[in-house]
Order: structure tokens, then sequence, then C-alpha cells
């Protein structure tokens, strides 16, 4: 049987990966790791040359084994100051200056406000996030045209769509994609004609997306890595009180330590998507007030576009303030101090909750909760998958009571219409 060639490019989204002083290049680009422009000439480069995907290398911290300190790496940008991997997928994919001129202009009619006296298109309401993943989605659709020989910019986005078409893309997709990412990129097709082509009615693509939906099966087993809300609990206070009794651990080490116990306590307890937990911050999305805390965010800010309004449980209120008068202004003074209290802090003042070993705001929260997880039970329960365990624990606990999950889950219902995350 013949063995196909997969090419992956490999970079990382810093100034230097692995080539330190390459950057004096003529050519080199590693320098435009933070702009658009920069990934978008990279993406175009590996679809000239064929490529079959692009992995990004991430590391959770900088070198800084060589002289006992990270100063070397700091000073040579031997990849600090690095970020968030998944930040430049998206910026890959950020290509809409480069459509047909008329898919273009329909996109960027139909995802602008409404005014006044007139209806918007029907993307206006869709969140930044929604609408550069449907973006994406319509530009592997082009893509995949182009690489058929199938392109046309001169006709009409609802003219380039035909069952045939769709099918062998459907079927290529399925040669290589997980059955769940297929049906993505067909909604993501769906949702874009419903913007460049409004007035067509493709009920076949809608029948599609629901055969496909039927028969989505999990990429990953998940009932496996279920486990029950209380061992989760239990290992979010274990490590929240061996913090606060390892004496032969620095103090940034034991901050670290209780930070992550109190992420995960605080997701058994209220489980909320890991976007929203990373960006909570004091003051505007947990606010002391009438003797509690609560935990707010705004319609803009949530999945459901409602608001979400919860209390702190009483069993966390004392965590949570230990960590915020004892631990959090331990990680904000960064690796600049151990057990020294009077330093300088190592990076400008912030308001976010989460704070990493470096002073600065957490990005790598889901794989710090992955790690502890994963080193107390031998299977990493990722932050979405607390929603899972906890509506689980409700059905086999307390199942006459099922509908509480969809509460717990913020998801509402008629008597609150306030948790809707």
């Amino acid at each position: 049987m013949t063995k196909q060639i997969r090419l992956n490019a490999f970079e990382m989204n810093c100034v230097a990966h692995q080539s330190p002083g390459l950057w004096r290049h003529p050519r080199d680009r590693s320098r435009d790791y933070w702009r658009l422009d920069g990934w978008v000439a990279l993406a175009k480069t590996r679809e000239r040359g064929l490529f079959d995907g692009l992995f990004l290398a991430d590391v959770l911290g900088v070198y800084d084994v060589f002289r006992g300190g990270p100063e070397a790496a700091l000073r040579r940008s031997h990849r600090p100051p690095p970020e968030e991997a998944r930040d430049c997928l998206m910026k890959c994919c950020s290509v809409i200056k480069d459509w047909p001129d008329r898919d273009r202009l329909l996109w960027e009619s139909g995802v602008e406000g409404s005014g006044l006296f007139e209806n918007g298109g029907a993307g206006a309401g869709w969140s930044a996030a929604s609408r550069l993943k449907t973006a994406y989605g319509y530009n592997s659709w082009l893509l995949w045209l182009a690489a058929k020989n199938l392109y046309d910019p001169n006709i009409s986005p609802a003219d380039r769509v035909t069952r045939e078409r769709v099918a062998a893309y459907v079927s290529e997709l399925s040669a290589a994609l997980a059955s769940y990412t297929v049906l993505c990129r067909i909604q993501e097709l769906y949702d874009a004609l419903r913007v460049v082509a409004p007035e067509w009615n493709p009920n076949w693509l809608r029948q599609l997306y629901r055969t496909l939906r039927a028969q989505v099966r999990p990429a990953r087993e998940k009932l496996s890595r279920l486990k029950p809300i209380g061992e989760l609990t239990a290992l979010g206070e274990r490590l929240m009180e061996e913090a606060d009794s390892a004496s032969d651990r620095s103090a940034r080490r034991r901050a670290a330590a209780y930070r992550d116990g109190l992420m995960i306590a605080l997701l058994t307890y209220r489980p909320l998507r890991r976007k929203n937990l990373a960006m909570m911050r004091l003051g505007r999305h947990l606010v002391k007030g009438s003797g509690s805390w609560q935990i707010l965010f705004a319609a803009e800010e949530t999945k459901s576009h409602a608001p979400y309004e919860a209390v702190l449980p009483s069993a966390l209120t004392p965590r949570l303030e230990r960590y915020l008068d004892v631990h959090r202004p331990v990680l904000m003074r960064g690796r600049q101090v151990d057990n020294q209290a009077n330093v300088r802090p190592a990076h400008p003042e912030h308001d976010a909750l989460w704070v990493s070993e470096w002073g600065t705001p957490l990005n790598f929260l889901g794989e710090r909760i992955a790690a502890r997880t994963k080193a107390a039970f031998g299977q990493s329960v990722l932050p979405h998958l607390f929603r899972d365990c906890a509506a689980t624990s409700i059905a086999v606990d307390n199942p006459k009571n099922i509908g509480d999950a969809s509460l717990v889950l913020g998801y509402g219902g008629a008597h609150d219409d306030r948790k809707a995350l």
C-alpha cells in the first residue's frame, strides 16, 4: 500500500524559535510574529508549498537554567516574549481581504450592525469570535475550490455551491478530520452563505448538516475521563491545603499550587466555560457586596449572549480571600522573588484574578488544570469537562432533580434567566 508523505511546518509564536540570529537574514520575518500580515504571509507560503499543516510549539515558561536564571534568554529574545499559540491559528485564517471583491463586499455588508430604520445582515449580531470562525470556514471552502480548479471569482457565492461539489468537499474533509470538525466546516459554510447570499435558501445544505450531526462521534472517548464532582472538589481542597503547609517549597511555588487548587475547586461549584474563567477580573467579574462574593459576566461576554450572575459558595469564601490576601501578591511579584517580602513587582499592576508565576495574567489556565488532574487521576480533566462531570454527578446522585443540571451549567430556566453562560 502506498503511503502518503505529510508535510508540516514547525513554528512558534515568538521572536526566535530554533534559529537565534536568523533575524539578520534579509528574508527573515520572525520579527513579524505579532503582526497579522506576517502570519498571513506564512499561511500563503504553506499553501504554495502544498503543506498539510502547521505545528505550533509552545512552552509554559522561559528557559532559565543557563547561568541560573532567565537573563540570557530575555536579553537575546530566545523565544520570549511568547504569545498565546492559539492566537496565530486565527491570524493565519484572517484573509478576508483576499476574497473576491463581490464576496468581500457582501460579507462586510452582512456583518454590519443594524441602523435605526433598517435591519442588519445575518451576521450583524455575531461576536468577533463568531465572525472569525465563520470566515475561517468560508475561506477553507474557497481554498478547496481553488485547489480543484473550480474557483471562479466572477460568479456569485451561491452559484459556486452545488450538491456535487459539497459532497466532494465533505468526502475529502472526512478523510482527514474528525467528524465534528467536518460538521463545523459545513455549519460555517452555511452561516457564511447566509451573509454573502442572503436570498439563497439552501434547504439541502441544512439537511446535510442535520445528517452529519447525527453521525458525529467524539474524537476522544469522554466517559472514562469523567470524575465524580466530589473527587474534583477534594483535589482542589487538597492542593490548597498542601500549598499552605509545604514549608519546604518557595513562596512562589506554594502560591501557584494554591491558585491551581482554587481554580479546580471553583469549577466544581461553578463550572464556568474556560473563556469566562480565564477572563475574570477583580472588581468587574468578581465583586464583593452584601457580605458575599458575586461572579458577574455581561451578556456580550457569554456564549449564549445572556448575562450571568452567581454567588460564590460560602465554602470557597475563605479560600478565595486567602488567595487574594496571601498568594496572589506573591505571584504578582513574579520570579524576582521567592521568600523576599519587599521587592518591586516584576510587571505593572493588573486586575486579573488568575496570575502566572511571572506576574502576568495567566494564559495557560487550561494546561495548568489538565496537568494537576492528570497527576491526580492519571487522565487530564480539562475545564470544559468539569461541566460534564457536574451534570453527570447530578444525574447519578440526585436523578429526581436532574433539571438542576441546566442551572448549574448556567443554561437558565423559567425561574432563573440570569444564569445563562
